[in-house]
């Protein structure tokens, strides 16, 4: 237990980001320190060395926006209302796929979220008729049953469709135009 001791603390964490480095030197006197650094915003690149003997933690946190105004769609999603003979059963064919800027590229995590006009709920299992090359890995029915959410692992290139039934169990509550 003792050889990973805070108290026999003495190494030297160097962080270089750009043109600049900066050195933090921690001891057994300096047990509880905490030290904080905010590197610029257009830092694409970091290194961290730690040399040394010792134990501690450190800890990197990244945060970063986009806007996406001005980027180009990179999937593809269509929406089929089916004919079901009633005004009471609303069926929903849905396909997405993954556009890449590479030839073969996958996303990564990607979710579709279907949400049902006023009136219409899902039951426990709305989907059926779904391909099978890139299998749901996780569903979620929110709001009531008003919304259902699926989860792919990631998405390529090819068709990923299902249909999604709803039953209209109440009143539209507010009509408004759209």
């Amino acid at each position: 237990a003792e050889k990973i001791s805070p108290s026999r603390n003495d190494y030297t964490v160097q962080l270089k980001y750009k043109k600049n480095t900066k050195y933090f030197n921690i001891n057994s006197e300096q047990i509880d320190v905490q030290n904080f650094l905010e590197i610029p915003e257009d830092t694409k690149k970091l290194e961290i060395n730690v040399g040394g003997i010792g134990f501690g933690l450190l800890e990197v946190i990244y945060q970063f926006d986009l806007n996406l105004v001005n980027f180009e769609h990179r999937f593809k999603l269509d929406l089929e209302k089916q004919n079901t003979g009633s005004d009471y059963e609303l069926r929903l064919r849905v396909c997405a796929n993954y556009i890449p800027e590479l030839t073969d590229s996958q996303s990564n995590m990607a979710l579709i979220e279907v949400t049902l006009p006023s009136g219409y709920v899902v039951d426990r299992n709305p989907i059926s008729e779904q391909t099978t090359v890139n299998p749901i890995q996780n569903m979620e029915i929110r709001y009531g049953g008003t919304s259902v959410v699926l989860y792919y692992y990631k998405m390529g290139t090819e068709r990923n469709c299902y249909t999604v039934t709803a039953y209209r169990r109440f009143k539209v509550a507010l009509k408004r135009p759209a």
